[in-house]
């Protein structure tokens, strides 16, 4: 979508300001006559609309977990634990961060010993103030599963998400418009344009894509 120039909104239709001066896009003056009721004779549509600016992106990261050793008699999929090369490329991961400046707010991560470990050595080298969050639901879960999480316990300008694969990369992919196989330990960040996480979905806007 084209940018709005005077509020800055890369989503036109979900602007709703009514600019002086400036004519209505077509695809803007239909969503505004599509949503409200028609005006009385010599009203404009400055009494009908309301101001909704783009505030700061959201900042998103997607990390896999780190590597783990293979399922051993007696230990399911869910009981895997991080190699020690896995434990180490994890904290290194964590240190990058804190240089570099990334503090998630809230880190949701799957109930998985793997995650957990992961999500803990991260917040650990990264010494940021978050906070884990672990769920269930999260373990081996699909992109629609990881995007009502976020909907539901996104809080803060800054998430995280500690899961598995395929389904962390087929989100990684679908917000980025781009293929994206994420590795053990491999790390995206977006920005996402959406005016809170209650509003976020598979079709937010995002740019700033890092791996």
């Amino acid at each position: 979508c084209p940018q709005c120039p005077p509020c800055g909104s890369w989503r036109p239709l979900r602007c709703f300001a009514w600019h002086p001066g400036l004519p209505l896009a077509p695809s803007l003056a239909w969503a505004l006559a599509s949503r409200k009721p028609p005006l009385p004779p010599g009203a404009g549509w400055a009494q009908h609309s309301v101001r909704r600016h783009r505030l700061a992106p959201l900042k998103l990261y997607l990390l896999r977990h780190a590597e783990a050793s293979g399922t051993t008699s007696g230990r399911s999929d869910h009981q895997r634990r991080l190699t020690d090369e896995g434990i180490q490329t994890a904290q290194r991961l964590g240190a990058w961060m804190q240089r570099h400046e990334h503090a998630p707010d809230l880190i949701l991560t799957s109930s998985s010993t793997r995650t957990r470990h992961t999500a803990g050595l991260i917040l650990q080298a990264a010494t940021v103030p978050g906070e884990i969050c672990v769920l269930d639901s999260l373990f081996c879960a699909s992109p629609a599963t990881i995007v009502a999480a976020l909907q539901e316990h996104g809080r803060g300008a800054s998430m995280m998400v500690v899961a598995h694969n395929p389904g962390l990369s087929e989100l990684a992919t679908t917000l980025s418009r781009s293929p994206v196989v994420l590795g053990p330990c491999d790390l995206v960040h977006l920005q996402v344009i959406e005016d809170g996480w209650g509003a976020f979905d598979e079709a937010a806007g995002c740019h700033g894509l890092q791996i």
